[in-house]
């Protein structure tokens, strides 16, 4: 079978938190690639105090690490002196500020928009994003 060439469908994607190629912080840098792009792709580790998150800026505080969570981070913003991300988990509403808290049916593939720190690492969401251009 041919190969077939797709030069006028081209994708590409790098990693938008690095800034080595510049001299923007990573957050910067992520904003940045916010407002050119739309969205970044991302991974965040997931502790089990967020099971228990349902409003307001997530910090971890206490629990044991769960896992990784895929993520989108869709803006930015600041309340009350403290700097967040938004984020869009998987699908669905069971967590996070758009939709209902029962930790009981806690799925990692359901998770809403939520909210955290920002420009600190908060649970390595600045270390692991990207954009998709497509």
């Amino acid at each position: 079978m041919p190969l077939i060439k797709f030069t006028s469908d081209k994708q590409f994607n790098y990693d938008a938190c690095d800034n080595s190629r510049n001299n923007m912080t990573k957050e910067d840098m992520m904003k940045q690639n916010i407002l050119t792009y739309g969205t970044l792709l991302g991974i965040f580790d997931v502790y089990y105090d967020f099971f228990y998150y349902d409003f307001g800026i997530y910090q971890h505080v206490e629990g044991s690490f769960q896992g990784k969570q895929p993520i989108i981070i869709v803006g930015w913003g600041e309340e009350n002196g403290v700097k967040y991300w938004i984020v869009r988990g998987n699908r669905g509403t069971i967590l996070g500020e758009s939709g209902d808290h029962d930790p009981e049916l806690y799925d990692t593939d359901q998770l809403g928009y939520f909210r955290i720190l920002r420009g600190v690492n908060h649970c390595n969401i600045e270390e692991r994003c990207t954009v998709l251009d497509v």
